[in-house]
């Protein structure tokens, strides 16, 4: 027996599990019904018999490995594995929990690994010692969290990390949520408009900020004309602390990325 897509065994999962006695004759339907010869078709509907949904059954055990009247798919690759033929049917991403780490020490709970700097350590939240941290900053773009140890800054215990996409910023944001309340929440993003939202949308305390923006002219004015007409008037939701630099960057018209900043030797402070 040929094998089985994932859509195809959840319609016909669907069809068994609630004893449907038709379905839309849709494009997923047609195919089964091609390649099974299973049910009636009558206008633009396909009708099913109790016979038929027991054959329906039988096929998706056969061609899948599951039966559809079990539990739904769910767990890892690896999990799933162990109840289907394709691994691939799981929903659940291999790099779920997954961050990448760039400060230079990574306490874990065996000790600690050191991360050379130019390189970013990926590893599963679960790992981490959040316990010997004192604050965690989250870095919006990947170059400059990978040279972040270059930066010209010290935050003793901090625990550096990469915001990330997808997978990995789901990863970071639980990562957040479970951290002990005595840590310090810390971003490391653009100085522009957009860099500014995110620190609100992450819930950061802090700001790391450079001493000298002056020193870092020009920035990019286009990059902030299409920002700023987003973002204008987050201010109102800005700390008193930031709106100094948020002043700042609106009165220069310009962005000013991470990358400029590391290119630039420029030094950084906590705000």
């Amino acid at each position: 027996m040929s094998g089985i897509t994932k859509k195809a065994f959840l319609a016909i999962q669907q069809v068994v599990r609630h004893a449907k006695c038709d379905v839309s004759l849709g494009i997923t339907w047609s195919d089964i019904h091609t390649e099974w010869h299973v049910g009636e078709i009558r206008g633009k509907r396909l009708f099913f018999s109790a016979e038929d949904r027991e054959k329906l059954r039988s096929i998706a055990i056969l061609a899948a490995g599951r039966d559809p009247m079990d539990e739904d798919i769910q767990g890892s690759r690896v999990e799933v594995a162990a109840t289907v033929i394709d691994e691939k049917w799981s929903n659940e991403s291999p790099f779920k929990d997954m961050v990448y780490v760039c400060s230079r020490e990574l306490p874990v709970k065996e000790g600690k690994i050191e991360i050379p700097s130019g390189t970013m350590f990926f590893i599963d939240i679960e790992q981490i010692d959040i316990n010997s941290i004192n604050s965690v900053i989250i870095i919006e773009n990947a170059a400059a969290a990978r040279f972040w140890q270059q930066y010209e800054i010290t935050i003793p215990n901090g625990l550096a990390i990469y915001r990330g996409h997808d997978q990995s910023a789901v990863a970071v944001k639980k990562l957040m949520n479970q951290l002990p309340s005595h840590v310090r929440k810390i971003g490391f993003f653009d100085l522009d408009p957009a860099g500014f939202n995110i620190a609100l949308s992450s819930g950061v305390e802090y700001l790391l900020l450079p001493e000298d923006k002056d020193g870092l002219l020009p920035g990019n004015r286009e990059s902030f004309i299409k920002q700023y007409a987003k973002y204008s008037g987050i201010e109102k939701r800005l700390p008193e602390k930031w709106i100094d630099s948020w002043t700042w960057v609106v009165r220069q018209g310009e962005c000013i990325t991470q990358e400029k900043m590391l290119a630039k030797g420029a030094r950084i402070r906590l705000v």
